[in-house]
């Protein structure tokens, strides 16, 4: 089960932090597809306290499936008895990455999940606790 960690300001929103952008297009349908598909997805933010509250409340309004928020899959928790604070995961999709993604591409969401399932597939069995 392919885990994947993905950043929320500036990746599936706009980033403009401490208020929560607009989504990016397809963000939310290629997330589902891919968390529909068997991916473990961890929401992954600098978002603490209320802000994450608040980034929380807008996923479950927007219908963005999603295993964990910011915490390691429960999977691997117990496979390893630690949890660490290093969010673990195969896949990382971060705008601070080296190879940020062009989220103002029109279609970057779809070049990112399909680029996910040519390289893990799809219907996968999803183990990892979600909450």
């Amino acid at each position: 089960m392919p885990i994947i960690a993905i950043d929320f300001d500036g990746i599936i929103v706009r980033d403009e932090f401490p208020n929560i952008g607009k989504p990016y297009p397809g963000a939310i349908e290629a997330i589902n597809e891919l968390y529909n598909s068997g991916y473990c997805i961890i929401i992954n933010s600098c978002r603490a306290r209320e802000h994450e509250r608040e980034m929380i409340h807008w996923l479950e309004r927007n219908d963005v499936l999603f295993s964990h928020c910011n915490e390691n899959c429960r999977i691997l928790i117990r496979r390893y008895s630690t949890d660490c604070r290093k969010i673990s995961a195969d896949i990382y999709i971060d705008d601070k990455s080296l190879f940020a993604p062009n989220m103002e591409n029109p279609n970057q969401w779809d070049i990112i999940k399909n680029m996910i399932m040519l390289k893990y597939g799809t219907n996968h069995e999803r183990m990892c606790g979600e909450i």
